[in-house]
């Protein structure tokens, strides 16, 4: 890579990214930086770390509801498996549902965990303003 070179990146990925201002992120050695046409900021204008502002406010509840949907999920894979696994009768059907569940609850423990460190690396932790 070249000394001071921009990258462009699509409005879809600078939606979901935080840049200053003056649209445009340099690496901390300033090797590459990054240009945005347009400024995400939540679709609704405000910073990630303003706490109490609508985008910091958006941003909890969609965590909060993925939490409460991921618990629910958790627990109803985990009587599904812990059901199908005591039954007498062995069919092909039933080990297909074991399957899925099985999956399903690996992806519900991954979106809530994912979403939980998300939120934690962007220091969005549950504030006393909701």
């Amino acid at each position: 890579m070249g000394e001071n070179e921009t990258t462009r990146l699509p409005i879809v990925f600078c939606l979901l990214v935080d840049f200053p201002d003056s649209k445009v992120d340099c690496t901390p050695d300033n090797t590459t930086c990054f240009t945005c046409p347009k400024l995400g900021r939540f679709l609704t204008g405000d910073l990630l770390d303003e706490h109490g502002s609508a985008g910091h406010i958006i941003c909890m509840l969609i965590w909060i509801l993925v939490l409460i949907v991921g618990m629910f999920g958790t627990v109803t894979n985990c009587l599904i498996i812990s059901i199908m696994r005591k039954h007498t009768s062995k069919r092909s059907f039933d080990f297909l549902l074991i399957v899925l569940a099985s999956f399903d609850l690996l992806s519900c423990i991954m979106s809530v965990i994912g979403t939980s460190a998300m939120v934690t690396y962007y220091g969005t932790t549950i504030c006393i303003t909701l």
